[in-house]
């Protein structure tokens, strides 16, 4: 009698173990939502790095506005901007 009773509790346990992986809420399983939830981090870290860029940027641009030097400085180095008068020597690499 005994083992009818823990035959009875193995098969239940089974039946809600395959229910719950084949009834997920989704439909697509396990499989797909471990990928969607790997996906989702990602672009979450993608994110935090634009924001940190983003303000990176913004301070920058707050300093064109605010210094010439600075301004000055971007553009020379990045723009090769030079002054009236200047002459540029191109050294080969």
């Amino acid at each position: 009698m005994r083992w009818k009773t823990l035959l009875h509790a193995f098969l239940a346990i089974l039946v809600i173990g395959v229910a719950l992986l084949l009834g997920h809420p989704d439909t697509r399983g396990w499989s797909e939502t471990s990928r969607i939830q790997s996906e989702l981090e990602a672009l979450r870290a993608t994110n935090r790095a634009l924001r940190t860029e983003n303000q990176r940027l913004s301070v920058q641009v707050e300093a064109l506005k605010d210094n010439p030097a600075f301004l000055e400085q971007v553009a020379r180095e990045d723009l090769g901007y030079i002054r009236d008068g200047e002459v540029v020597v191109i050294v080969p690499r």
